[in-house]
């Protein structure tokens, strides 16, 4: 019976805490270890956190060290054949850790990738931003898993690469993730990025799960870093040059197309995150994007001629590098 590990961190949520911690203690599957990192709170979250009862629960605090650096914290403490993670304002549906199990105890995969649900501000709900993705990769391979070095499924997985790196949409061999040493970058935010572009290029056989497995929430009042416009803006840029130099290094780098999406996924963030940093900040952080086009192989700056179904933000990302290197 597959065991899961469950990763939670969380600083100053307070009781909003609760709608995540209890989405994974209701999940119907319960062969799970839960471990929450509780960062340095300085309100009533440590005694939430210290207040939970229940055995499959690991509770660890730390001084404040940032949403990566407790990540790790929890990663050097996994128990299960699987770990998984879910930020401390989002939740799983209770059917989640059971869809998920019934999915690798048949394909076996060193990565399943999941489908979520976005909650906007006003409570609506809809499909995740990578839902056309999700999409073009059923559409492709049906339900079957994509696997290194296959013809037939290596476009699913190229495709992989511009699903959202968000950490709860995946359930991750916890060997590959040791063997390989993967970590999140500490002390950047766009973390995600990262460890997502590194998973995947190491993973040799990816699932699919179809079903909604999370939920993501925007919220009003919640400091998400997504909805600020402050200089956090700029650690996209280190992180998009630790990421083009660890990929680099990894033989998915001489196929064109997945090196044009990992590109791609990363300079979709750094244009956002110009397009969104505050008027005050954006003459300096284009400079400092245009300065990264030097540091980087150029190789990644060249891109495929044609563009496959579902990888339109390789042309769009290859503009925008054209603007900067003009500019």
């Amino acid at each position: 019976m597959t065991k899961l590990t469950c990763i939670t961190t969380t600083f100053n949520d307070g009781k909003a805490l609760y709608n995540s911690v209890n989405s994974i203690l209701n999940q119907s599957y319960e062969n799970f270890q839960y471990i929450i990192v509780d960062d340095g709170s300085s309100d009533e979250t440590r005694d939430i956190v210290s207040s939970i009862k229940d055995e499959r629960v690991q509770v660890i605090m730390q001084a404040n060290d940032g949403v990566s650096g407790a990540r790790n914290k929890g990663m050097e403490h996994i128990a299960g054949s699987y770990v998984c993670f879910l930020d401390s304002d989002d939740t799983r549906p209770n059917w989640a850790f059971q869809a998920m199990v019934d999915v690798v105890e048949r394909e076996d995969p060193d990565l399943l990738l999941c489908r979520g649900t976005l909650s906007e501000l006003r409570g609506d709900l809809f499909p995740f931003y990578d839902d056309r993705v999700f999409e073009i990769i059923r559409n492709s391979i049906g339900t079957q898993p994509a696997v290194q070095g296959d013809p037939g499924t290596q476009a699913a997985l190229r495709l992989s690469q511009l699903v959202e790196p968000q950490p709860a949409n995946k359930l991750i061999r916890t060997s590959l993730i040791k063997r390989n040493r993967i970590e999140f970058p500490n002390t950047h935010f766009f973390e995600d990025i990262f460890f997502h572009s590194n998973v995947l290029a190491r993973a040799q056989k990816v699932s699919f799960l179809h079903t909604s497995c999370f939920s993501y929430f925007r919220r009003y009042v919640r400091p998400q870093t997504t909805s600020s416009s402050s200089d956090l803006r700029f650690d996209i840029i280190p992180v998009t040059k630790l990421t083009l130099e660890t990929f680099e290094k990894l033989p998915q780098f001489h196929d064109p197309y997945h090196r044009a999406a990992v590109v791609a996924s990363c300079f979709k963030i750094l244009e956002w995150c110009e397009q969104s940093i505050s008027l005050h900040y954006r003459y300096h952080f284009r400079e400092a994007a245009r300065a990264l086009l030097t540091l980087i192989n150029p190789l990644f700056l060249h891109f495929p001629h044609d563009t496959p179904d579902g990888m339109e933000v390789i042309r769009s990302a290859e503009k925008y590098i054209g603007g900067l290197s003009h500019a």
